[in-house]
């Protein structure tokens, strides 16, 4: 076994350690619906909406760190990336959906960056979801170095012919007690309206379950208070496919030689 899958395999081992017990089955969540705006992720996915169009067929890649790869759910079918593949089966019935999860624990930018090639590009996906920044914030990266390299990330995969959605930080009392930590978050969201990059704003979805009693903190975290449980990666799974569905249906609108034809969203 190679040291990265070994360090995955540790750490996917100490997140199961601390949710024993609490665990959910994959598909049962808590009652976790937002609204519109807040799954909006403000940008046209064309390769996306053409892949569905043209194929049937449509192959993501779930690119970050311990919050894609999964520490703290109860086995892989419980992870985010596999919630999303679940949930957008379920919006387009017809169409062939594969999702990969890419996530390594621990990785900050810079680390990603040189994986992005093998892990990301290679596999000739229509669609990356790049999740990122704590692990910068954490270990207090440089926000200018993150979000250049996170620039410079999104370059590559526009180059390659891959749409992108970048995904937020996570909400947690715990990360946000963190010196600058608000910094990576506001940085994601300006590289993202800079670069016409969707973002799936994690941070504010995860106040919101938060604030209207959808979880509380030790419903929503782990013991460590900084990763998920299979319930919230359920939730987030299922918003990434809304906020999705309706940037697709964007596209629709103002590409509809491209999407003509694609089955509507449910």
């Amino acid at each position: 076994m190679g040291n990265r899958a070994l360090l995955a395999a540790m750490v996917a081992l100490i997140g199961l350690i601390g949710s024993a017990g609490a665990a959910d089955a994959p598909g049962r969540h808590a009652s976790c619906s937002l609204p519109a705006a807040l799954t909006a992720l403000g940008g046209a996915l064309p390769h996306t909406a053409g892949a569905l169009h043209r194929r049937h067929a449509l192959t993501v890649v779930a690119f970050g760190s311990s919050s894609t790869y999964g520490t703290g759910a109860s086995g892989p079918a419980a992870t985010y990336p596999s919630r999303l593949e679940a949930a957008l089966a379920a919006r387009f019935p017809d169409a062939r959906l594969t999702v990969i999860n890419q996530g390594v624990p621990g990785d900050t930018a810079a680390m990603m960056m040189r994986r992005l090639e093998h892990d990301a590009i290679a596999p000739a996906p229509d669609l990356v979801i790049w999740q990122t920044g704590t692990n910068d914030a954490l270990r207090d990266v440089p926000v200018d170095d993150f979000a250049r390299l996170t620039v410079e990330g999104i370059a590559k995969l526009h180059d390659a012919g891959i749409d992108v959605v970048l995904m937020e930080p996570q909400y947690s009392a715990k990360l946000v007690a963190q010196p600058h930590y608000a910094d990576y978050v506001e940085s994601l969201r300006t590289v993202g309206h800079a670069t016409g990059t969707p973002v799936v704003r994690r941070f504010d979805i995860m106040q919101a379950w938060l604030a209207d009693g959808a979880f509380a903190g030790d419903t929503m975290l782990q013991n460590d208070a900084l990763h998920m449980r299979d319930a919230s990666y359920d939730c987030l799974g299922r918003a990434v496919a809304q906020g999705l569905a309706e940037a697709i249906d964007d596209t629709a609108r103002t590409q509809p030689r491209l999407t003509a034809g694609i089955a509507p969203a449910k």
